[in-house]
């Protein structure tokens, strides 16, 4: 099934805007799109810049009408997955600490949660210990101390 949007997809105004950086000169050509007051934005997305504002919105309605056509097979294909898993299905807890962190499913909540649990050992099987071991050994992933 090929994609045909009816319209032009929306195109970025260029601006030249030149930086140094360690005796690296870098032009980017649409560093207008980033927001002076990107922290600002992150907390409240009301205050972006009109101007970006107005280009991602075109971008986003673009994007949808380009995808309408195959909205019904990504919504079956969605509901076959979500079909396979167990309605509370949870991952291997990760011990770090006095804690263990893991991942689970909620049968009608967020899609996906991270959470937190004392650390108890005696309650996970062989086969969790196990695959532990093999995800201990493969991961890189630190918790801060203010949790």
């Amino acid at each position: 099934m090929k994609i045909r949007p009816t319209q032009p997809a929306p195109k970025a105004k260029k601006r030249a805007h030149t930086q140094t950086r360690f005796g690296t000169k870098r032009t980017d050509n649409y560093a207008w799109m980033r927001d002076e007051n990107w922290q600002q934005v992150m907390r409240d997305p009301a205050t972006l810049d009109a101007k970006i504002r107005k280009h991602l919105e075109a971008e986003n309605t673009y994007t949808e009408a380009a995808l309408e056509p195959v909205t019904a097979l990504k919504e079956a294909i969605f509901a076959e997955m979500k079909g396979r898993l167990e309605p509370t299905a949870r991952e291997v807890p990760m011990p770090d600490g006095p804690y263990a962190y893991f991942h689970f499913y909620r049968e009608g909540g967020r899609p996906f949660s991270l959470s937190r649990g004392r650390r108890d050992e005696a309650s996970m099987s062989r086969t969790s210990l196990s695959f532990l071991k093999i995800f201990q050994r493969r991961s890189s992933v630190s918790n801060s101390s203010s949790m």
